[in-house]
């Protein structure tokens, strides 16, 4: 049980951090590839581990959290996941012959679906991890775009 959810965390959170790396530039083919490579450790893992690789009890499970977090029933979640998952390894696999805007584009859902997972639904001192890389991505990139100016 513990290695399952020590698995579970060392898989996400490198992954996150190494795709916000990427996504202010530093060493963005490797950090992206490497992310995207860690959170299909983290999907893997997750299905092994906590959904039995059972679909239905993902979906629950996705349901589940999303009422508790956000007071709503939303039953395509796992589909929003699903999609995720398998664009960040795509982006991965293409991220060098990617047109910037599309680029731009994926860094956007990145973030918008990295800071859903490791902020609005992260549990205690998750939540903190997570807002603590966002903000030091967020101090990181201001300071850049300060320089340049």
């Amino acid at each position: 049980m513990i290695f399952d959810t020590l698995l579970l965390r060392l898989s996400i959170w490198p992954a996150v951090g190494l795709g916000l790396a990427a996504c202010l530039g530093w060493r963005s083919v490797l950090a992206w590839r490497m992310g995207a490579s860690l959170y299909c450790i983290h999907v893997a893992a997750a299905f092994h581990h906590v959904y039995h690789w059972s679909h239905a009890v993902a979906v629950s499970d996705n349901v589940q959290q999303v009422r508790e977090t956000l007071g709503f029933h939303f039953n395509a979640g796992i589909w929003v996941n699903y999609a995720f998952s398998f664009s960040w390894l795509i982006s991965a696999l293409t991220w060098p012959r990617l047109c910037s805007s599309l680029r731009r584009c994926w860094i956007a859902v990145f973030l918008f679906i990295a800071f859903q997972g490791t902020v609005v639904f992260a549990h205690t001192y998750g939540r903190w991890i997570g807002l603590a890389l966002f903000i030091i991505a967020g101090g990181r990139a201001g300071w850049r775009y300060y320089r340049m100016k």
